[in-house]
């Protein structure tokens, strides 16, 4: 039996009071809102900084928490709790956008609209918005 996960705006940054829409949109299920929503909260972030929408299976006394990155094909973690999932997809994202650039390829940028979300493979899982840094890539 799997756990159930907390609300989304306990998994985002410390910012979670404006993320009132987007917890909403979340709850109603409204593909249009959601998109909405997650465009608001892109375009209050600074030009360094990303937050790539994560796939979160629940994990429960048998199993870890499985994390997957829709928009980073191959960039996927998990974790024994909750926090530790969400920090190990930080961490596995970070990486996985450095190894893009010190190979010279293209940063993707995360998507803003609701297509992960109707993704089947997804069914079930909750979501959280991870925010990285891209000027802290220099620093690895």
């Amino acid at each position: 039996m799997k756990s159930k996960m907390p609300d989304v705006a306990s998994l985002l940054d410390s910012e979670a009071a404006s993320q009132a829409p987007l917890n909403q949109a979340l709850a109603s299920g409204d593909m249009m809102e959601l998109s909405r929503a997650l465009r608001q909260v892109a375009s209050r972030d600074q030009q360094d900084i990303v937050r790539f929408p994560v796939a979160i299976e629940a994990g429960d006394d048998l199993h870890a928490y499985g994390v997957v990155v829709p928009d980073l094909p191959g960039c996927f973690s998990g974790g024994d709790s909750l926090q530790d999932a969400i920090t190990s997809a930080a961490e596995a994202i970070t990486l996985h956008l450095s190894c893009l650039a010190t190979d010279g390829r293209p940063l993707p940028r995360p998507s803003l609209d609701a297509e992960h979300w109707r993704n089947p493979e997804f069914a079930g899982f909750s979501w959280a918005i991870i925010r990285i840094d891209l000027a802290q890539l220099d620093n690895l």
